[in-house]
């Protein structure tokens, strides 16, 4: 299990792409396709991505704040897959 608690956009080789941040460890582990899953007894979120879990390592203090997280990074994945696959992108080449 691999810990983030940041989730950053990135642009490398013409392609945009999600990458969760370890600013502990300064680590960065780019993900491709992933899902989101969350525990409300426990207030914790995990991303899942290949054979890799990622767990959130800030402390959650509300349904909320969780529900606000995993809509933050829905929305970012939905802006990358815009970037690189929408024909109305002004990214797309």
């Amino acid at each position: 299990m691999y810990y983030f608690d940041d989730v950053v956009e990135e642009q490398g080789n013409g392609e945009f792409y999600l990458a969760l941040i370890n600013t502990n460890t300064t680590e960065k582990y780019v993900l491709d396709k992933f899902r989101i899953s969350t525990t409300t007894n426990e207030m914790k979120l995990y991303i899942i991505s290949e054979a890799d879990t990622f767990r959130y390592n800030r402390k959650l203090k509300s349904k909320v704040e969780m529900d606000d997280l995993v809509n933050k990074i829905s929305q970012m994945a939905e802006d990358v897959d815009f970037k690189n696959n929408s024909i109305h992108s002004p990214y797309r080449k």
